[in-house]
């Protein structure tokens, strides 16, 4: 029998995608004035890094055994 998504998966993901753009803010805020026109691909890059990697440890944190 399958089962529904538990609410401490979503609430994990959030809080991983959150955290991913706050850092990512936080990064392009500081970067050295050559890097200023990647800032943008920089920004979205930590994004998808920091908020996958936190999708997956959610799904292994939640994840049925």
């Amino acid at each position: 029998m399958r089962k529904g998504i538990r609410p401490l998966a979503i609430i994990l993901l959030i809080i991983a995608v959150i955290a991913a753009f706050v850092l990512a803010f936080f990064v392009k805020g500081i970067l050295p004035g050559e890097l200023k026109r990647w800032s943008d691909l920089i920004f979205w890059g930590i994004v998808i890094i920091i908020g996958g990697g936190g999708a997956l440890l959610a799904g292994r944190l939640c994840g049925r055994r």
